[in-house]
């Protein structure tokens, strides 16, 4: 068993050669422009603690929506209280008995209370409710658009440039850690994602192609396997790549594409076996 670790904690193209006997293993990372540091950086910003630093600010601003805010102010000692009323009168004529009934109709509505020189107005079903907190009285639209968007402002929109920011930091501080660089493969690898994505598949000497088995398709996570007779005698290498295609615009051929999370394994053999098999475990 050889066991050896990769310098990014990123996907890498992987050479493993039995060609001398004990295995030598080699990492690269695909030729797409950028270095193997900026292909970490970009690969890591979907890892494992963004979705605990995605936790933590939506407990940012979940928490302020739901708890009471209470804030202890000095109150005036003197306020002026004056009712906003609705008034109609209404005449009603009976025109049997040609008896005419005045009634006049009342409803209170709201309130103006004035303390200093201030002046709040408290109107009934004029109200907005975010979580445990009320914005109630705005008869102007426009203050009421204004408070709310303010609102959003703070608990929403700021969060989330935080958050990114806040990933783009994190990201560029853990992938320089050897710890992080070794337990993160063996995490997305092991852990329950990991566990649940596996797949395996065995290849007997009737599926040998030109001294080689091909894996199509895989995330370039894991790749476990375990080979007996011919296949253990005979393997000379393997080889883990990222799948490349020309894009076409207008039937024209355009630029070459890398595909960094669409992977391909290929095991090589000095000739087809001729008995035994190779199991493979991968995601």
């Amino acid at each position: 068993m050889v066991e050896k670790h990769g310098t990014w904690p990123a996907n890498a193209r992987v050479d493993v050669d039995y060609s001398k006997g004990k295995p030598k293993i080699k990492f690269t990372y695909p030729k797409n422009g950028d270095s193997a540091k900026k292909q970490s950086i970009r690969q890591n910003r979907a890892g494992t603690h963004t979705i605990l630093l995605a936790i933590i600010l939506l407990c940012f601003i979940y928490f302020p929506l739901v708890i009471p805010i209470i804030n202890y102010e000095s109150f005036p000692s003197e306020c002026n209280v004056t009712e906003r009323l609705y008034e109609t009168n209404m005449t009603l004529i009976n025109h049997i008995t040609g008896n005419e009934t005045h009634l006049e109709y009342k409803r209170i509505y709201g309130y103006n209370i004035t303390c200093g020189n201030e002046t709040y107005k408290i109107s009934f079903n004029n109200e907005i409710r975010l979580g445990n907190i009320k914005f109630t009285g705005f008869n102007n639209s426009d203050t009421h658009t204004k408070e709310v968007l303010i609102y959003f402002l703070i608990w929403i929109i700021i969060p989330i440039i935080l958050f990114f920011i806040t990933n783009s930091l994190l990201t560029r501080l853990l992938i320089k850690q050897k710890w992080y660089q070794k337990w993160l493969p063996k995490h997305q690898a092991e852990g329950w994602i990991g566990r649940k994505n596996k797949k395996y598949i065995k290849f007997l000497p009737e599926d040998v192609e030109n001294n080689m088995v091909e894996i199509p398709l895989f995330n370039n996570v894991e790749l476990d396997y375990k080979t007996e007779g011919d296949f253990l005698k005979k393997l000379e290498k393997i080889k883990i790549r990222e799948h490349q295609y020309n894009k076409y615009k207008k039937g024209k051929i355009g630029k070459k594409k890398i595909e960094l999370y669409k992977w391909y394994a290929r095991f090589y053999f000095k000739e087809k076996p001729k008995d035994g098999f190779i199991e493979v475990i991968f995601q």
